[in-house]
C-alpha cells in the first residue's frame, strides 16, 4: 500500500489506462494517461502513452486535443517507433477537423520518411481519396 502523498506508480498508471482504453472506458483512460504523463521520470513508455491518449481522445471525437498528442510524439520523440502511427492518426484527425490540406501534408511526410512502413501503405491509399 502507498503512503498518503506518495506519488503513484507510473507503470501501474500506464497499465490501468491502457486496460481502460481497450475496454472502451475512454474518459478514465484519458485521465489516467494524463496523470501518467505528468508523473516523472520520462520513461520509454511515454511516447506510447501519448499515442494511446491521442487514440482515446480521438475516440471521444476530441480531434484537436488528439492531434496535439500526436504532434508531441513527433516533436519530443522523433526516433520513437510511434511516429509513423502518430503521423497517420494526426492526418486522420486533421481530416475530421475539415483541414484536409494539413492532413494530406502529414500523409506525404509519412510516405517520404517511412516509405516501407505499413502506415505508409495506408497513407498512399488515403492520399488517392483525399
Amino acid at each position: 500500500t502507498k503512503a498518503a502523498g506518495e506519488p503513484p506508480d507510473p507503470h501501474a498508471l500506464y497499465e490501468t489506462a491502457k486496460r481502460e482504453y481497450v475496454q472502451g472506458d475512454f474518459s478514465p483512460a484519458i485521465a489516467h494517461f494524463r496523470t501518467y504523463l505528468a508523473t516523472p521520470p520520462d520513461t520509454g513508455e511515454r511516447p506510447r502513452a501519448l499515442y494511446w491518449l491521442g487514440e482515446a481522445l480521438y475516440s471521444q471525437r476530441e480531434y484537436a486535443d488528439a492531434l496535439l498528442q500526436f504532434e508531441i510524439i513527433r516533436r519530443d520523440y522523433p526516433l520513437s517507433p510511434e511516429v509513423p502511427l502518430a503521423l497517420l492518426r494526426g492526418a486522420q484527425a486533421y481530416r475530421q477537423l475539415q483541414e484536409r490540406q494539413q492532413g494530406r501534408a502529414l500523409l506525404r511526410t509519412l510516405v517520404m520518411q517511412y516509405p516501407k512502413s505499413s502506415e505508409a501503405r495506408v497513407a498512399r491509399t488515403l492520399l488517392k481519396g483525399w
